[in-house]
Formats: C-alpha cells, structure tokens, sequence
C-alpha cells in the first residue's frame, strides 16, 4: 500500500489515477450486448461454455483464452465488464507509461494519456464494446505490460520476483491473439539476442518469454480452424465459378 501511495504521488501516478476515473465513466454507461457480443451472450444460453470453445477452436479461431473469457464475463451484469475494462485500459496507459515516457515529464505523460483517450472509440463499438474490448484493446494492454521487463533489463532496473509470473501471465493472453503474437515474439527474440551480444550472458526471464511466445505461435499455426476456413473459401470460390457458367 505505500508503494502505492507514494506511485499516486508522481506525476505519472496522478496521470493515470484521472485516467483511470474518466475510462470507468466512459465505460458504465456501457451494455456490451450488441454485434457480437450479443452473439455469444446468445450462445451461452444454448451450450455450455467448453462446448462452445471447442467448437470455435475447430472451425473458426484459435483464440480459446480470450474467447473463454468472454463467454465468462458478457453473459454477466454490465457492471463486471466495465470494471475490468477500466482496470485494463488503466494497465494500458501505464505500459505506455513506462515504456516509453520518462517519470519526471509531465507534458509527455499528459499527451500519452490524452492520445488514448482520443483513440476513435467507433472502431471499438463497430462490433460491440464487450467483444470488441475482449479482443483487441485487452491483448494490447496484456502485450505492451508484458514487455515492461524489457524495458526495466534494458534500464537495469529490479523486476520484483512476484512479477514474472505476472508478467508471464500477461504474455501468455497476449499471445492468444495473432498479431500480438507475432508482435511479442519478434521483441523478445530480438531483444534476447541484444542482450546476449551486448552482455555476454543470458537472461533466463527473457528466454522464458521468447518460449511462451514460439508455443504461442505453434498453437496458432496448428489451430484446425485453417484448414476449416481453406475449404470454405475454396466453396465460395467454387460457387461463384457455377454462378458465372464455367461448370
């Protein structure tokens, strides 16, 4: 609690505490239960919630973490998304923070804030704020907070033991989505391999990650709903053929 206190006591620490006070009144006046949020609120009343997933998994995506999130939090009160989505979009503003603004600017971390802010929030609600959050903003969040360790290695900063598997955490739901994926794997690869050439040693922390990320990518790569989606296109492709008389 006085580490707490004495962050809320910064300037970034104010920062995100007005941050995190506008995004929470942003967000409950908010029901997520449009688009495709409505679609699974729908599909949690008519299977179970494993059932669902498994189906997804085989035919349409490999994002199993964060659509079983989803399935968990929609089909509840508005209230627990709202709560959540502020605390998560507060985790994004600090990983932007900390990544790449110095604590004693005060006009930087004002603008860092401001430009999240002004993110044009049509792009989120054209397919519904619940799924829409859930799939883009949250992985980004998880993303940017996960590569918080780079940073800190880089600076020479202490990393509380507490936090790596937070951290890890973090990456690993990042992970669940494609290009954060890529995006988390192509920054610690480079950076473990900075770290080596520059250092002379290796830093486990990084490889652990640098692994959680390539499983991440197999996991992607292997997903069933590839091939589900190769023979649908190839229908489509077949059925617009028949249309234009070439059968």
């Amino acid at each position: 609690m006085t580490k707490i206190r004495n962050f809320l006591k910064t300037n970034q620490g104010k920062c995100l505490l007005i941050f995190f006070i506008l995004e929470f009144f942003i967000s409950i006046w908010i029901t997520p239960n449009k688009y495709d949020s409505e679609f699974f609120i729908k599909q949690m009343q008519e299977m179970s919630i494993w059932d669902f997933i498994s189906m997804r998994y085989q035919t349409w995506t490999s994002r199993v973490f964060i659509e079983t999130l989803i399935c968990l939090i929609l089909p509840k009160t508005g209230i627990i998304w709202a709560m959540l989505n502020t605390i998560i979009m507060t985790i994004l503003g600090y990983s932007i923070l900390k990544l790449f603004v110095k604590e004693d600017n005060k006009i930087l971390n004002w603008m860092a804030i401001c430009f999240i802010l002004i993110y044009p929030l049509d792009k989120i609600a054209s397919c519904d704020w619940g799924a829409g959050s859930m799939n883009y903003t949250w992985p980004l969040a998880m993303l940017l907070f996960s590569m918080i360790p780079i940073a800190k290695i880089q600076r020479q900063e202490k990393i509380e033991k507490f936090m790596y598997p937070i951290y890890s955490a973090a990456l690993v739901f990042a992970c669940n989505q494609e290009q954060c994926c890529m995006l988390a794997f192509c920054a610690y690869t480079i950076f473990t391999i900075y770290h080596i050439l520059k250092n002379k040693k290796v830093h486990p922390f990084l490889v652990v990650q640098c692994i959680f990320a390539l499983f991440s990518l197999l996991f992607i790569a292997t997903c069933p709903r590839k091939l589900c989606q190769k023979n649908r296109r190839n229908r489509d492709l077949l059925y617009g053929i028949c249309i234009f008389g070439f059968s």
